[in-house]
């Protein structure tokens, strides 16, 4: 078989990796994992003091139930208003009440109305902030996303993170996991060699960590378009150990 010779440096890359992040706030309680451990999707990684979480969920569950009351209060009123406008209506065509008071019936049940649609807002307002509020208390148990590896840890037991009140807020950085399950090298080729190297292709991969060893690999992809380093073209090749 034809062997082509064509040597490249590289970065070693997992296939997935991130920073999982909590919006919640309070000390943190339980992080016994180090970098270089092994978790379990779903597992419980890290836990805060839900103290603080719960008591601001209470306040956001209130809030929803006085806002609803509120709601309900404006929707009495706006149909109390509505049967004494209908009465109005007969009593003014009857010659009864006068054209003032018909127009402030009219008036009072507008202003109804609206304190409906400001009830309805102030519901929905409060119902979103009780859902952030739920999202923050369930962030106190910190779950894997994935099976993987603990890369970093941005935490530790005993510090005091704040809460994320803001719903545009990512959150705090707790660690950063991979999967290295697959492990990917991309590589620069010059440009004298990329014409030759192309997808499904064998490569021997060595590793500065261990230089008695070499691994075999595959071309996943070629990138369509150079970049320039020290003054040379090199194209990206991405393989996968």
């Amino acid at each position: 078989s034809l062997r082509l010779e064509a040597m490249a440096n590289g970065t070693v890359n997992p296939e997935i990796e991130v920073i999982v992040k909590s919006k919640a706030g309070g000390e943190i309680i339980e992080f016994p994992n180090n970098a270089g451990d092994l978790i379990e999707k779903g597992e419980v990684v890290v836990r805060l003091d839900p103290e603080t979480e719960e008591a601001r969920t209470k306040q956001a569950e209130a809030a929803v139930l006085g806002a609803r009351a509120r709601l309900q209060r404006a929707k009495i009123a706006l149909n109390d208003l509505k049967v004494k406008l209908a009465r109005q209506k007969k009593l003014f065509e009857d010659g009864i009440i006068s054209t003032q008071e018909l127009e402030d019936s009219e008036t009072a049940l507008q202003t109804a109305g609206a304190e409906v649609s400001i009830a309805e807002a102030d519901l929905l307002h409060s119902s979103e902030a009780l859902k952030e509020a739920a999202e923050r208390l369930a962030d106190t148990k910190i779950r894997a996303p994935f099976t993987g590896t603990i890369l970093k840890k941005f935490v530790d037991r005993g510090q005091v993170i704040s809460s994320t009140l803001s719903s545009a807020s990512e959150g705090t950085q707790i660690f950063s996991m991979a999967n290295l399950d697959k492990i990917y090298v991309t590589a620069g080729v010059d440009e004298v060699d990329i014409a030759r190297i192309k997808p499904g292709q064998l490569v021997v991969v060595t590793v500065d960590a261990l230089p008695e060893r070499s691994f075999e690999a595959v071309v996943e992809r070629v990138a369509p378009q150079g970049r320039t380093e020290r003054t040379v073209t090199v194209f990206d090749v991405v393989v996968r150990v």
